[in-house]
């Protein structure tokens, strides 16, 4: 066979391809600020000692010695694979980048995979489903998570809005607040203030909310009536930070929910026992001489859990 006929794409081209996809929709996903990060070299790994340390105190005396409340929550790893067989023909004739795409969708696949995962998380957080149960044995959007002195911790609340399913960005705005004042209002293990320093928030919406949203978040004022009558956002001017995140895996019509973000106990668990890494089949292999095609996998291991209930809240309308 003439060399001008052999595959023009080599595996190392195919290769970057994916991991050049994979590092930039990494770095557009909003599941970091989401989630704690974790190792695991096990089929799966219990996080205990999750507790508060005890808060300052006039020092009288000895020195009081208080241990870490340990509460537990395992989360058990899962393999993941995504596979494309690409034809040899295809690799000698491709001359639009459209192999190069499709081939660096594997990447992006693998980003969306946790994104995926974690999403129906997110969506089983009201039940005891895909997650189990939150570190408290409690679901984890519930009304009455009790952690040893924290007091009565209600991280699933009402908003009253004309129409459920249509919020205005005025009524947005305000269930917003409502929800960031809430989470100011949750306790920890010592009965501290767990949320005080919290100044930036993920607002995560079904894709139905997030024109609305955006104008909650953004406009310094909005109109309160029928009438057309305007008033100030209650959301600005007070220091905050907003991200907003349209997730269109979530099913919810008259619900969003608010992460608090900027400290370093997040609401989510991601563990990784295999990083996403590349296998490919390709030069040599029985697999390319029968079917003169090369297959290119994408493959990992990890899961995710819940992990922090203080750092979050679902908002229903009513």
């Amino acid at each position: 066979m003439p060399a001008a006929s052999l595959p023009e794409i080599s595996d190392r081209a195919v290769i970057s391809y994916i991991f050049q996809d994979l590092e930039s929709a990494a770095a557009g996903s909003w599941v970091p600020s989401l989630a704690n990060e974790f190792s695991s070299d096990m089929a799966g790994e219990t996080y205990a000692g999750v507790g508060n340390v005890a808060p300052m105190r006039e020092w009288i005396g000895a020195k009081l010695i208080k241990n870490l409340q340990e509460y537990k929550i395992t989360i058990t790893n899962k393999d993941w694979e995504s596979t494309l067989a690409v034809k040899l023909k295809d690799l000698r004739r491709d001359k639009t980048n459209q192999l190069r795409m499709r081939t660096g969708e594997l990447g992006q696949r693998a980003v969306q995979n946790t994104a995926k995962i974690l999403s129906e998380l997110i969506l089983a957080g009201e039940a005891a489903g895909v997650g189990g149960l939150a570190y408290d044995g409690q679901f984890f959007y519930d009304t009455d998570h009790v952690v040893k002195n924290s007091g009565t911790i209600k991280n699933d609340i009402a908003f009253d809005v004309a129409t459920t399913t249509a919020p205005t960005p005025a009524e947005m705005a305000s269930a917003i607040q409502f929800a960031i004042q809430s989470l100011y209002g949750f306790k920890d293990d010592e009965g501290e203030p767990t949320n005080q320093n919290a100044n930036s928030f993920v607002i995560m919406v079904p894709t139905v909310f997030w024109g609305v949203t955006t104008v909650a978040v953004s406009k310094e004022m909005l109109v309160t009536n029928t009438s057309g009558n305007v008033s100030q956002n209650p959301l600005l001017g007070a220091g905050l930070n907003f991200q907003v995140v349209q997730n269109p895996r979530l099913t919810w019509t008259t619900k969003f929910s608010v992460f608090a973000v900027n400290q370093p106990r997040k609401p989510f668990i991601v563990q990784t026992e295999l990083p996403y890494q590349v296998e490919v089949l390709s030069d040599g292999s029985d697999y390319q001489f029968h079917n003169h095609e090369n297959l290119y996998s994408v493959i990992g291991a990890g899961n995710v859990g819940f992990g922090d209930f203080t750092k979050a809240i679902i908002v229903t309308f009513t």
